[in-house]
């Protein structure tokens, strides 16, 4: 009878009775064979493994997946992608007619879904007015529309738009409800003819801190730094 092979790690078993001047280098090769599935560098002998029920796998080092099938199932713990890209597809619920809704919890915290949006969500695409909030370092692609209010009352308040303007048909004294860090850009027609009484601010003019003379139609720009309301006389546009 001739030396036969183990089915996984074809380790040779020596023919029972034979093999007396060869079984002790058959042996050894088995050995190291087997001491190769143990390769620190996990380039060792290729094995495979049945973890059985109340098994555990401990890996205190690196998990390496590697090869055309190196992806861990979803089910299993794993994102069942070998990129990011197929990652995010198979652990998020699909975009695709959801665009206006948003991505939760769903009621038992147990994965996340599309809902449909709540006052103050921001959504995916649409249309969201965005309160108090906070750009850090924003860009921008395209342009900016800022908002034309027509001024009927005396209060500058950027929150009426940032582009302003005002017709006059009478005296006016103005107040101002410009904060740090906010500007309005105001077109008054009608400065040449009635007094305008501005509100306490210092003038960025070549004159110096002078409060310009208004001509029929007049763009003006006032902006507020530290508490401190600034103003300065763009030009007459008549």
């Amino acid at each position: 009878m001739a030396d036969t092979y183990t089915t996984n790690l074809n380790l040779t078993k020596p023919e029972v009775g034979a093999s007396r001047d060869t079984w002790g280098g058959k042996l050894n090769t088995d050995m190291d064979d087997i001491d190769g599935v143990f390769n620190a560098a996990g380039d060792g002998t290729s094995v495979g493994l049945n973890v059985g029920a109340g098994k555990t796998i401990v890996v205190d080092g690196t998990f390496d997946f590697s090869g055309s099938s190196s992806t861990l199932g979803v089910a299993n713990g794993g994102t069942g992608a070998a990129a990011a890209a197929g990652a995010r597809v198979n652990l998020l619920p699909s975009y695709t007619g959801n665009g206006s809704k948003v991505l939760a919890l769903n009621s038992g915290a147990t994965d996340t879904e599309w809902v449909t949006a709540a006052v103050g969500d921001v959504t995916l695409n649409g249309t969201q007015t965005l309160t108090n909030k906070t750009y850090a370092d924003p860009i921008i692609t395209g342009a900016i529309t800022e908002e034309v209010y027509t001024l009927t009352g005396v209060d500058l308040d950027p929150a009426n738009g940032t582009v302003q303007s005002k017709t006059l048909s009478g005296a006016v004294t103005f107040t101002s409800s410009i904060a740090t860090g906010e500007s309005i850009v105001l077109m008054l027609d009608g400065g040449a003819t009635y007094t305008v009484t501005w509100p306490t601010m210092t003038w960025v003019t070549s004159g110096g801190n002078v409060a310009p003379t208004l001509t029929a139609n007049d763009t003006l720009v006032f902006w507020n730094v530290a508490g401190t309301l600034y103003g300065a006389y763009v030009g007459s546009y008549v």
